[in-house]
Formats: C-alpha cells, sequence, structure tokens
C-alpha cells in the first residue's frame, strides 16, 4: 500500500472515537511544548490503514490476500513496534507479510485457521516508522 497520508483533522477524529483526550492529538503547541516536531499520531493509528477509505482500491482489506472469509473472521491480537512516532503529514507506504499459519481444534468440534501478519510502515524516504503485528483467525 502506497499514500497513507496522516491527517490532522482523522488524527484528531481517531483520537476522540477512541476516547483520547489528551491535547497533543489536537494541539501543534502541546506538541512542541512535549519536544515533539510536528503532532504524533496516537499509537494504534496506523490500524485506519485497513478501513477502505483510506486504502488504494487494488489493496485487500487485511494487507494481502490470506482467504480468510470476513464473515468468519475474528480479530485476535495485536502489537506495535516503533521507530519513531507518526506524524501529522507524514505519507506512508506499507507492506504486510504472512510470518506465520496454523490451525487449531475448536473445544466443541471444527477447526481453526490462523494467520500472523505483520505490516510494515515507511515514511516518504523508506524509512521505518513502525511495525504492526495481528493476529486473525477464520473457522470455515
Amino acid at each position: 500500500m502506497r499514500g497513507f497520508r496522516i491527517e490532522e483533522g482523522k488524527l484528531a477524529e481517531f483520537a476522540a472515537t477512541v476516547g483520547d483526550n489528551d491535547p497533543i492529538y489536537c494541539s501543534p503547541e502541546v506538541a512542541t511544548e512535549r519536544g515533539y516536531d510536528r503532532r504524533p499520531a496516537p499509537p494504534t493509528f496506523t490500524r485506519t490503514a485497513m478501513f477502505s477509505r483510506y486504502r488504494p482500491e487494488d489493496a485487500h482489506r487485511l494487507g494481502l490476500n490470506i482467504g480468510f472469509d470476513i464473515r468468519y473472521e475474528l480479530h485476535g491480537e495485536q502489537a506495535y513496534r516503533f521507530t519513531r512516532p507518526v506524524y501529522v503529514g507524514d505519507t506512508l507506504s506499507a507492506t504486510t507479510t504472512l510470518i506465520n499459519a496454523y490451525e487449531r481444534e475448536g473445544r466443541h468440534g471444527g477447526v481453526m485457521t490462523f494467520a500472523v501478519l505483520e505490516t510494515e510502515f515507511a515514511d516518504e524516504g523508506g524509512k521505518p516508522v513502525i511495525a504492526e503485528r495481528q493476529v486473525t483467525s477464520s473457522a470455515p
């Protein structure tokens, strides 16, 4: 995925939606007072890149097509590794890799398939910014 632009309004909207009232997400002055060059994004903001509104039409909603049916998908875990903060004005690109896939028997029968995906976000210069790791599962 290319061209994921971190916009002021969307950043403030996201912070309000998740209930984070820290003024650093709305005020350039507060961000500067706290030592940032620009307003940083909330830690989980890059998750919005999966929303259809923000991703290119040709990009799969999970970053790559692993064959899961969205009707039976569960989001199980999410972890972040930051190289630097994500800032208003950044335009990020992302690459998603399937790290692992495995199956488990359900307690009540049936098999669930799990996929561990890692999405690495880079800035305009190609430098790493953040990596997200998620576990998604699906039952047939």
